[in-house]
């Protein structure tokens, strides 16, 4: 400990710049990373605002500002949502209508792929299902 103090002033003035420069770049660098992370969440944000995601980019916007409170605020509404089954189906349901609508206006190609699967695949009998009334009897019995 009395080292330090035993050295010349000179170098006692060297040792105490290099480490506020060290001290200095490092707090540079996570500055830098934060300020580029808070770029990516502006540029996800403006990605979810085009693709009809408004709560979600809310949230990104909130966060990059650091506007916790409000992104807090909002996390909890979700979390009420989620939380009632029939909310949270409806919330699914805009989320999935959303994305459909985004995907048909800006790639036909994953819009044809999408609307095939819909009519052949096994979701059209899974949306068949669903839509049929549900009765309290036990399942039939697969036949061979």
């Amino acid at each position: 400990m009395n080292s330090f103090n035993q050295l010349p002033m000179v170098w006692q003035c060297v040792i105490v710049g290099l480490a506020a420069l060290v001290a200095g770049h490092v707090f540079w660098r996570i500055r830098e990373r934060m300020v580029e992370g808070r770029k990516w969440c502006l540029k996800l944000a403006a990605g979810c605002r085009a693709a009809n995601l408004t709560d979600v980019a809310e949230l990104l916007e909130d966060v990059a500002v650091l506007d916790l409170v409000e992104a807090d605020r909002i996390a909890v509404k979700w979390a009420a949502q989620m939380s009632d089954p029939a909310k949270r189906t409806a919330l699914l349901a805009k989320a999935i209508e959303d994305g459909v609508q985004y995907v048909a206006a800006n790639d036909a190609g994953v819009a044809q792929k999408l609307l095939t699967i819909l009519q052949n695949g096994p979701a059209l009998k899974t949306l068949a299902t669903a839509s049929q009334p549900a009765n309290n009897t036990a399942p039939a019995a697969k036949q061979p």
